[in-house]
């Protein structure tokens, strides 16, 4: 199914959220990203069926949107994600699990990185707990 993403979701009041958070994105290729959950290593997690605009229509929530951000090497766009998009420790050990399923890419030195930098040691212990090599 295809589904609304990116900074724009981010925009978006979220189900699970109370406001949506305000980007300024003129001119940004993210700008209206929309992708289609059977191409996604996320499938359907995390996208929900909400109003946009007076219409009903599939939306990542902010941790999906997030992750999708990282998906699509928007790095500079997923920065500050866990604290400002997720904000919910309860989602750490799927969000890992989630970002796990980049493994194989050529970026995932870039997505280890941006991983490390937004949740520090906890990143770490669980790559070092799960005998993942960087």
């Amino acid at each position: 199914m295809k589904y609304i993403t990116g900074l724009a979701a981010l925009n978006l009041p979220s189900l699970h959220a109370a406001t949506g958070d305000w980007h300024g994105y003129d001119n940004h290729a993210s700008t209206q990203l929309v992708l289609d959950t059977d191409e996604s290593p996320f499938g359907e997690w995390g996208v929900e069926r909400r109003p946009v605009n007076g219409r009903m229509s599939y939306v990542a929530t902010h941790p999906r949107a997030a992750l999708d951000l990282i998906e699509q090497g928007l790095y500079s766009d997923a920065q500050g994600m866990r604290e400002y998009y997720i904000n919910d420790e309860s989602l750490t050990e799927e969000i890992f699990a989630l970002v796990m399923k980049l493994r194989d890419r050529d970026d995932w030195s870039a997505i280890s990185r941006l991983m490390g930098r937004e949740y520090l040691c906890t990143w770490l212990d669980w790559l070092e707990k799960n005998d993942v090599r960087q």
